[in-house]
């Protein structure tokens, strides 16, 4: 794997924790909110849901986009960007084959 796949995936891996986190203290701040269970804390409970509510809702929708960019870049390097496997340009394959590679080489 290249060094862009890997870091987007760590970056991945990374806004996947948060944003699970985020949905549990969601769960949990609202569940103990509906039971009433907060005693004299529903105001600092209230605002800890809404913001973990903003942090889950803007953390899937960073996964979803980085999600896709996993998967476009995987397509990339299975397929090519043309849908066919890359071609070498001719420099390219004259430096690989060790011809000359001077200013007159294609005259």
């Amino acid at each position: 794997m290249n060094q862009t796949t890997e870091g987007l995936q760590a970056r991945y891996v990374m806004r996947f924790l948060i944003t699970a986190v985020a949905v549990m203290g969601a769960t949990v701040s609202s569940r103990l909110i509906l039971l009433g269970k907060t005693g004299d804390y529903l105001l600092p409970v209230g605002g800890i849901a809404l913001v973990c509510f903003y942090v889950s809702w803007k953390g899937t929708g960073d996964l979803h986009r980085r999600w896709m960019q996993l998967r476009q870049l995987r397509v990339m390097e299975k397929h090519g960007p043309y849908d066919r496997h890359e071609c070498v340009p001719p420099h390219e394959a004259a430096r690989q084959f060790g011809d000359d590679d001077g200013p007159n080489m294609w005259r």
